[in-house]
């Protein structure tokens, strides 16, 4: 019995009634069958049980022979299910489409709390397949692993993308920087992930290790909180970096080398300090941009980014 309750469970989550599913169940279990046979076996009333029944054939669930006795069959699960998936991704499209048309998001400074680790990576996906230019990223060895496709995809259309890792990470596509062991991440109560992009948006999270839901998670597109968010994984990116080759003993060259290659990644290079200079230019001047050690020395303008291929920094450490 517990089988077949969590297999009508699984039904309606796919959008059949309780009934639909209970008949569904039943036909599995006893075809062929006619409707009123189904309806005893369920202890239900026919009526219903012959509407569940059309419900059903019209979902392509069920078949029903042309004979006077009008025996049902269920459709193989894995036939129907293929259709279900079929069926879903179209609409789904169908929908972003139609949708997106209908949007037209608003300049928003708020934080909004994410409630689960779902969401989390799901807009963490979203934020890296919209990325222009620069993507930096804080991630436990956890988080590194479910992001890599996106990261990768995103590195091989041309953005710039750059992370803290925590061990190892076998992308060569994205420039990395080892902030510590692995076992430093133990000592928090879930998988960090930070991830800001373009200097537009941001999002902090710790998300639950292994299960769904999350320690906290906040997003925002405020350009004051996704610039000081990207300065910050910048400035740790310098930190530990240079912490690295003073270990080794690297020479001055060696060290002057590994800096330019992080300049790639400076927030002067970002959309979003691009965007703040313009905004600021019109109400405050420049007086509401974050000093960074580049926009000091250059006096706020933006320098040009330098040309970096994509890869690994330099070897992890």
């Amino acid at each position: 019995m517990a089988g077949a309750a969590r297999a009508e469970d699984l039904l309606v989550g796919l959008g059949f009634t309780a009934l639909e599913a209970s008949v569904y169940r039943t036909l599995l279990e006893s075809a062929p069958a006619t409707g009123y046979r189904v309806a005893q076996l369920l202890g239900k009333p026919i009526s219903n049980t012959y509407k569940a029944i059309e419900s059903l054939v019209a979902k392509g669930a069920v078949l029903v022979d042309d004979s006077a006795h009008r025996q049902c069959r269920p459709v193989a699960p894995g036939e129907l299910l293929r259709r279900i998936e079929r069926t879903f991704h179209e609409r789904c499209a169908l929908a972003v489409e139609t949708l997106e048309q209908l949007s037209q998001p608003a300049p928003d400074d708020r934080l909004y709390a994410l409630r689960s680790r779902s969401q989390v990576f799901e807009r963490a996906r979203s934020m890296i397949e919209g990325a222009r230019g620069l993507v930096l990223a804080d991630l436990f060895p956890g988080p590194a692993d479910e992001l890599r496709e996106s990261l990768r995809a995103a590195a091989e259309r041309g953005v710039r993308v750059g992370a803290l890792v925590y061990e190892r990470f076998n992308e060569p596509t994205v420039a990395q920087v080892r902030i510590g062991p692995a076992a430093w991440t133990s000592l928090w109560p879930g998988e960090q992930i930070v991830l800001v992009v373009d200097g537009l948006q941001h999002l902090a999270a710790v998300v639950d290790r292994g299960g769904p839901g999350v320690v906290q998670a906040l997003w925002s597109s405020s350009l004051i909180l996704a610039l000081s968010q990207h300065d910050g994984l910048m400035s740790q990116m310098v930190a530990h970096e240079l912490d690295a080759l003073l270990s080794e003993g690297a020479d001055v060259d060696r060290i002057r080398e590994r800096r330019e290659a992080l300049r790639a990644f400076s927030v002067v290079h970002t959309e979003g300090f691009e965007k703040l200079l313009s905004s600021g230019s019109e109400k405050v001047g420049t007086s509401g941009v974050p000093a960074t050690p580049a926009s000091r020395r250059d006096g706020g303008r933006r320098p040009a980014a330098p040309r970096s291929g994509r890869g690994t920094i330099g070897e992890n450490h």
